[in-house]
């Protein structure tokens, strides 16, 4: 069983920083800002670790000593989850499903295995499931004691990292960030759901005077509207407890969802995404195609309509680079591994 305190996962993330972004402002004709949780930190960035703080912390606290959780084979949650529970002092097993073959997904299932993930192989998101179920079985049977964290982290526990970091916010505007103004809109990229949970519950909770939109970037699950709504309450109902706006709730008419930016599916480019991503270098941010390049396109679609003049963009990519990251035991990826890869 790991020795190691709880007080180990309270310093996984840092403030980030709030910035105008001027060339894509002057596209657009309207003011755009980030949210520059890329380098959330120094090692392993961007939205995960929000979401892993509080869960590595329970995790520790409950004595659990081994992670199990999932995505797809180029998923940054996986390698999040691996770089940071590693660290911690936890084993970490990964179920990992198929998804499109890109440089970016090989780049970061390199970087997963490097860094000491368990990878168990399933041959669909359908089989993730049954799969971490079976897993989950058999490691408490040899006496592990497993923390199951489910896709992206997005429970209640991991969600409320982002009730935390919409305060976050609220005291950056009220330091004079963005011209101490609300942004129109927050815009985040919608995959698991956790990020846009935890947003839109403080949101609800403060009555912030901003609107959150999440963009689809995988394919929905059954009635993702609802299913948001029903995190967010959660988030809500567990944060905002002497607080003023603790009677608060959120409803699925208060999840704003972009669903026309997802092209052929998860993992596939776009063409709007790829000009999003000349466009958004112009001012030294990196995007990736299966998320932030599709939510970055919703950003300029959004701003360019007029619907928003002022809007901020919640950046989710870990800036850190990979290199020190990524082993080179691991240059040529195993039969299994290769086999996820599709394409």
């Amino acid at each position: 069983m790991t020795t190691t305190s709880p007080d180990a996962a309270r310093t996984l993330i840092c403030e980030t920083a709030i910035e105008r972004l001027e060339h894509v402002s002057r596209a657009c004709d309207a003011e755009v800002f980030i949210k520059r949780d890329d380098q959330s930190n120094a090692l392993y960035g961007g939205n995960k670790p929000r979401k892993l703080q509080p869960i590595l912390a329970r995790a520790l606290r409950d004595g659990r000593d081994t992670l199990l959780t999932a995505g797809t084979v180029g998923s940054h949650h996986a390698l999040a989850t691996t770089v940071h529970g590693r660290a911690t002092g936890f084993e970490v097993h990964a179920v990992l499903a198929p998804q499109p073959r890109t440089k970016h997904a090989e780049t970061v299932i390199r970087a997963t295995l490097s860094q000491g993930a368990i990878v168990h192989g399933a041959p669909s998101m359908a089989a993730v499931v049954p799969y971490m179920v079976a897993l989950w079985v058999g490691l408490t049977l040899e006496g592990r004691r497993v923390r199951v964290i489910p896709v992206g982290g997005s429970d209640v526990v991991g969600a409320s990292g982002y009730f935390d970091a919409m305060l976050e916010v609220r005291a950056q505007i009220e330091r004079g960030a963005m011209g101490g103004q609300w942004p129109d809109s927050i815009v985040c990229a919608h995959g698991s759901g956790g990020t846009h949970a935890g947003l839109l519950a403080a949101q609800r909770a403060f009555s912030l005077p901003t609107r959150v939109v999440g963009v689809m970037v995988a394919l929905p699950w059954t009635a993702p509207r609802l299913r948001t709504a029903k995190l967010a309450r959660d988030v809500l109902w567990a944060n905002a407890r002497g607080h003023a706006g603790g009677g608060a709730t959120v409803r699925a008419s208060d999840v704003e969802l972009v669903m026309d930016q997802l092209g052929e599916g998860y993992g596939a480019r776009t063409t709007a995404g790829d000009e999003a991503t000349e466009l958004f270098a112009k001012d030294g941010i990196v995007l990736d195609p299966t998320y932030t390049a599709k939510t970055a396109a919703a950003v300029i679609a959004l701003a360019k309509s007029g619907r928003a003049k002022r809007v901020l963009f919640w950046h989710t990519l870990s800036s850190a680079p990979y290199e020190p990251l990524t082993s080179n035991v691991w240059a040529k990826l195993p039969a299994s591994i290769e086999g996820l890869l599709k394409g």
